[in-house]
């Protein structure tokens, strides 16, 4: 889902063609930072050290400004090299996305939003959601996101997180990129909610039960709105940050 944003950032008329010239020539970097903060897998960080929020209906302050906060010298203007710029950029999309997917989703319809079925079969649903959104999201990668992702080295770009760390982390996703190579989505979701990848795959495969307990819950319509939020506001994001004078 990142990385596919990013791709339909990068395409978007509306970005100022200064930000797209710096996002082109810093094309890995932006899809490092894109996903970085799931890097705490690698990491052994906890979510709130990599995420600076924790889910929640609400989300005071936003974690971009509360990374910020803690961290100022990640600030646009206390940075110099476009290269880590693009990073922190694709940073703080990935942290808009989380938080839109919380405030506007996962809360309203999976935590909030009645007794549409028991908590365990809730659960169950939500990583059916994810794996079926990135199995779509999966088939808007360009070749060319694998030949930059994986041959994006950090250096000391975080604080708070080691360069060994993201460079796991790139290599869990990036491999799974290369040409040829199978999506590892239903093998890790299935484990959370203890089905085989096969199991989860036959479950999203099956178009009577996603209707039943998977759309009929999260209705397309409401789920085109969020995902719409996601990028309008992950653009207006990843805008705000690099167009702070440098």
């Amino acid at each position: 889902m990142h990385i596919a944003l990013a791709q339909r950032l990068i395409s978007d008329a509306e970005l100022p063609s200064n930000i797209r010239t710096l996002l082109t020539a810093e094309w890995g970097a932006f899809l490092l930072g894109g996903i970085a903060p799931d890097a705490r897998v690698s990491s052994g960080m906890d979510r709130g050290s990599t995420h600076f929020f924790e889910y929640g209906p609400t989300i005071n302050p936003p974690p971009v400004e509360a990374m910020l906060s803690h961290h100022p010298d990640l600030k646009r203007a206390a940075l110099h090299d476009n290269t880590r710029a693009a990073f922190v950029a694709g940073y703080t999309a990935h942290l808009t996305v989380d938080a839109v997917w919380s405030t506007d989703l996962l809360y309203p319809i999976f935590v909030n939003g009645g007794d549409w079925a028991p908590q365990p079969t809730k659960f169950l649903v939500l990583h059916a959601l994810l794996a079926s959104l990135d199995r779509h999201d999966r088939q808007l990668l360009l070749p060319s996101d694998y030949d930059k992702l994986a041959v994006t080295t950090p250096n000391h770009w975080l604080p708070f997180m080691s360069d060994e760390a993201l460079t796991v982390w790139r290599d869990t996703v990036a491999s799974q990129l290369a040409p040829g190579a199978e999506s590892l989505t239903t093998e890790i979701l299935g484990k959370r909610v203890s089905l085989t990848a096969a199991e989860l795959t036959a479950f999203i495969d099956d178009e009577a039960q996603m209707n039943h307990l998977t759309w009929a819950n999260v209705p397309p319509d409401k789920l085109a709105v969020v995902e719409e939020t996601m990028y309008t506001e992950t653009r207006a994001t990843v805008i705000a940050y690099l167009d702070e004078p440098s």
